[in-house]
């Protein structure tokens, strides 16, 4: 009777290893299965995320999955590599054993399928696992690629623009090739564009200067009033204002200067340390065409970092 139930087992064995039966039969000999022990597996050792899903031991590989993205933040990676191969036939033989204990039950046609199916091997798992992980690798990096051009492009002039700096150097711009800064004793950053006739100006002002109550839309109020004192100004109505990539008040008015009218746009952002208050002039049939242009400019104002 011992001599067909140690057939039985040795045949379910074989059926269950599949490749390299006679490897792990070696390993195993003498082995008790409540007894844990360890013997030496290279391929465990170097790759034993993907020996355990060849070997169909996925809840294993995803204990070690975890353990190994502690591996990166702690310097334990070579240690589990070597408890990988120091004890992957003891994981491989307990495995095969409580297989072949619930395959013992059935019938054999039905122990047969069981056997296979729970054991042997998977190369395909392992393929798709490896290509998954390169879409995933190669995704990451693109995305961080893709995120570097964006941010290239936001911060770095191109041919057509240029970066201009205020007077006291506390800002900096990327502005249209087309508006020259000229230096302008009233204003902390001045910008011309004489085809056009336009103005973009940029003033600052630091918050330890005001209290806290003060705003962005103090500071427009106050522009406002100045030129409402030489000019006679009135709202815009109906008339698509800027898209900036940040959350600013912004208003645009006309007014008539001689026979002529011009728009004059008001816009205030709030930085760390101070705010930046912006005045636009253009004529009425340039707005929208220089519309993109003046919000990127806007948008890119940023803090002198190297002071």
């Amino acid at each position: 009777m011992e001599q067909v139930q140690r057939t039985w087992d040795d045949w379910a064995t074989e059926t269950f290893v599949g490749d390299n039966y006679y490897y792990y039969k070696t390993k195993w000999e003498h082995q008790i299965p409540e007894r844990s022990f360890s013997s030496w597996n290279w391929a465990a050792f170097f790759f034993p995320f993907y020996w355990l899903i060849y070997r169909k031991m996925y809840l294993y590989s995803f204990f070690f999955f975890l353990a190994s993205i502690i591996g990166y933040i702690l310097p334990i990676g070579l240690i589990l590599h070597g408890l990988a191969g120091a004890y992957a036939n003891y994981m491989y033989y307990k495995t095969c054993n409580t297989t072949i204990r619930i395959a013992s039950q059935y019938s054999n046609e039905d122990a047969l399928s069981y056997l296979k199916k729970k054991g042997g091997t998977n190369l395909l798992g392992v393929i798709l696992t490896i290509a998954a992980i390169v879409i995933v690798t190669v995704t990451i990096f693109m995305g961080i690629i893709l995120l570097a051009d964006t941010s290239d492009t936001t911060s770095a002039p191109n041919e057509n623009t240029y970066n201009v700096i205020s007077v006291n150097k506390e800002i900096i711009a990327t502005a249209p090739k087309t508006y020259e800064q000229e230096t302008d004793n009233s204003n902390d950053l001045y910008l011309y564009d004489g085809i056009k006739d336009s103005e973009l100006i940029f003033n600052i002002y630091y918050k330890d200067d005001y209290q806290d109550t003060v705003n962005e839309q103090y500071f427009m109020d106050n522009m406002i009033d100045f030129f409402n004192t030489e000019y006679t100004l009135s709202p815009v109505n109906g008339k698509e204002l800027l898209t900036l990539d940040h959350q600013a008040p912004q208003t645009l008015y006309k007014a008539a200067i001689g026979t002529n009218i011009l728009y004059f746009y008001f816009t205030c952002e709030k930085f760390d340390k101070y705010y930046v208050l912006t005045t636009f002039t253009i004529r009425p049939s340039d707005w929208d065409r220089v519309s993109k242009e003046i919000a990127d400019t806007i948008s890119s104002v940023r803090p002198n970092d190297t002071i």
